[in-house]
């Protein structure tokens, strides 16, 4: 008994003390500014009146540089830490030849801030291998389409692959090189060892590419939305967020919103939300391992609608993988506060800070958790870009595996 009850101490400590490690507000690290326009270190996602928002600006911290694609004027940009732009590819239909930067060919320049040309179509996202391969989802000329019937899809998305001197290696379809273009492309990953996960959509679920280092084909899965599971004995609505691969091993992390009846919302005909789950996949067998429980947020208000006694529930959103181990997830809070939540693989919390993105004048922003557990954002506001992070590797220092 004496040593349960010491036990049970101990126990009751750690939760207090992660409790109140918990709590804390993470400090923002603000690195530098970017304005509005066409020149070649500036974005351009200008509004225009009676259209919908482009989400298409993207950004991808590597080593140290932060990589921006913008849409809008069909261009990557490559900064350092300071915001000076080191290394520009970019549509010359669509931009100002650069300035800052000298136009190179591409055949391994020595020059140290280089722009490089190329006839972009429209470019989605994109991302850096840790050998600074530049992989692009872009659109292929509407005469090589294609259409998939059996999925309902358009096949109209290429990854283009430009190597560390700017200099275009090839594109990648379905089938690797050269291959049968991919339906709409819902995000692009890379691993540790440098092994592209291209996970596209299409009006039957999701499908997830492989790719080795050498952009050969590894897997290819299927992942029908009308399969996804669902807790045992219950009738719930699986709804998938998104698909994230494991950055060491062949394996992915399905974020899914439970809904059914006898919900946590409160809703008036009793339908609702009910939890979230991280679903483990092997892409190698398809067949999931795990279930990772992701705690409820209450959000504290004094509102009516849509509230229970215990506050307003509010979902997360996964963010990424750091090391295959721990889970990011964030939800908002008050104004400018979100909580950012930090599990590991059994669902336990390593840490849940709350973080300030921007006051009521954020329009956009994109969030990515490097391999070794920074986070890092782009931050699109009314009048200007701000480019930040948080050290959030520090929260798993001392984490055991």
């Amino acid at each position: 008994m004496k040593i349960r009850f010491i036990i049970g101490v101990l126990a009751s400590l750690l939760i207090v003390s992660c409790a109140n490690r918990g709590e804390i507000d993470l400090e923002r690290e603000d690195l530098f500014r970017l304005s509005y326009g066409k020149m070649e270190d500036q974005l351009d996602i200008i509004q225009m009146p009676g259209t919908p928002f482009d989400t298409s600006t993207k950004m991808v911290m590597r080593d140290g540089f932060f990589y921006i694609l913008n849409r809008s004027s069909g261009k990557v940009m490559k900064f350092n830490s300071y915001g000076d732009i080191v290394e520009l590819f970019y549509n010359p239909a669509m931009n100002p030849e650069p300035v800052l930067l000298e136009k190179e060919s591409g055949e391994g320049d020595p020059s140290t801030r280089r722009a490089f040309s190329y006839p972009f179509e429209d470019i989605r996202n994109f991302t850096v291998s840790p050998q600074d391969i530049i992989y692009v989802n872009d659109r292929i000329v509407e005469s090589r389409r294609e259409y998939d019937e059996e999925n309902d899809a358009m096949l109209d998305r290429i990854i283009l692959r430009f190597n560390r001197d700017g200099r275009l290696l090839d594109y990648l379809g379905q089938e690797g090189v050269g291959g049968t273009p991919f339906s709409f492309i819902q995000r692009m990953d890379i691993s540790r060892q440098g092994e592209l996960i291209v996970t596209t959509r299409n009006m039957r679920g999701w499908r997830v590419f492989w790719f080795s280092q050498e952009s050969k084909p590894l897997v290819t899965l299927d992942i029908p939305l009308l399969t996804i599971p669902i807790p045992e004995g219950s009738d719930y609505t699986a709804s998938l967020e998104s698909i994230i691969p494991d950055p060491r091993v062949r394996q992915l992390y399905l974020k899914v919103d439970y809904y059914g009846t006898e919900s946590l919302s409160g809703s008036a005909d009793n339908y609702g939300y009910i939890s979230s789950a991280i679903l483990v996949l092997n892409a190698e067998t398809g067949l999931y391992s795990d279930s990772i429980e992701i705690p409820i947020h209450r959000r504290e208000s004094s509102e009516p609608a849509g509230f229970t006694g215990k506050g307003q529930i509010m979902l997360y959103e996964l963010l990424g993988v750091a090391e295959g181990k721990n889970f990011f997830l964030l939800s908002p809070e008050d104004g400018p506060m979100y909580r950012l939540l930090i599990i590991d693989r059994h669902g336990a919390v390593i840490s849940r800070p709350r973080i300030e993105l921007a006051d009521g004048d954020l329009m956009y922003r994109d969030m990515n958790v490097g391999f070794e557990g920074i986070l890092s954002s782009v931050l699109c506001l009314e009048n200007r870009v701000e480019v930040v992070l948080w050290r959030t590797d520090r929260l798993l220092q001392g984490v055991e595996e």
